[in-house]
């Protein structure tokens, strides 16, 4: 994650028509909270953990990009950081995605079936793996 936010910081500098590409130690403080945020039990392994820190890094980080040509810039710089560090290509590790094109969605709303409103409070954080259900 500080690899992903240093390059961030010095390669996508605030310009007059890009002047919300200011990233502060907030943007990593929020990367580390959505990896807390998740229910250990959902964890099964390395894999899920890669996933989730990928979701993480394109909502803080990716989804702040205006135009196509940054949104490459980072996934392809991100993808270099999973092959650096978890030793496993960004395609192997977001798979088929919510959408089979490799849509990554993480939410805490999505309930399986109607629950009472006590129960909705202890919803949890958890990967979106089909828009269908």
């Amino acid at each position: 994650t500080l690899e992903v936010f240093k390059t961030v910081s010095s390669e996508l500098l605030p310009s007059p028509a890009k002047s919300h590409y200011t990233f502060n130690l907030r943007d990593l403080a929020k990367v580390i909270q959505g990896l807390m945020s998740v229910d250990p039990v959902s964890i099964g392994g390395a894999e899920d953990l890669f996933r989730l820190w990928v979701h993480e890094c394109k909502r803080i980080f990716q989804d702040r990009l205006i135009d196509n040509k940054d949104q490459q810039w980072f996934h392809n710089m991100q993808g270099e950081v999973c092959l650096k560090h978890f030793k496993k290509p960004m395609k192997g590790i977001i798979g088929d995605g919510a959408d089979g094109q490799g849509l990554l969605l993480y939410a805490d709303f999505i309930l399986q079936e109607k629950k009472a409103e006590a129960d909705y409070e202890q919803r949890k954080y958890s990967q979106i793996t089909d828009f269908q259900n």
